[in-house]
């Protein structure tokens, strides 16, 4: 019989929840949808150039669009499209922007730690020569 192990600790301010393709999929999609309401690819181009590594996963962002319209975060509609389909468009809600506000805080909160963890160790390492 195994040792029950505890999980990660809990990553993200109150409000967050988990989604599968990162950790961070929820906020830099909110942060995306800043610059104004759009459509599931022009959302996902957008989202490319604004979090960490390549860009999201589109199957991702659509699992993080569902979620955070079912919590309140993000509302869609149905846009007619002047040639081919309607298709569905995103707009963050202000219970959106106060999560993003949440997320940058404790994004800062992360970085100021980390950056005072790098400056304890690079303080030992000059000690150390």
């Amino acid at each position: 019989m195994s040792a029950h192990r505890p999980g990660p600790p809990r990553f993200g301010p109150p409000g967050w929840r988990p989604v599968r393709a990162g950790r961070l999929l929820q906020p830099v999609v909110l942060l995306a949808l800043l610059d104004g309401p759009t459509h599931g690819y022009e959302l996902i181009k957008r989202a490319s150039g604004a979090g960490p590594g390549d860009g999201p996963d589109a199957g991702g962002v659509y699992r993080a669009l569902r979620a955070m319209e079912r919590d309140g975060f993000v509302r869609s509609s149905w846009e007619q499209a002047e040639s081919g389909p309607a298709r569905r468009q995103y707009e963050i809600t202000d219970e959106g922007r106060a999560l993003l506000d949440g997320w940058i805080a404790h994004l800062k909160a992360r970085r100021d730690a980390l950056d005072e963890m790098i400056t304890r160790y690079e303080g030992q390492a000059k000690r150390k020569e």
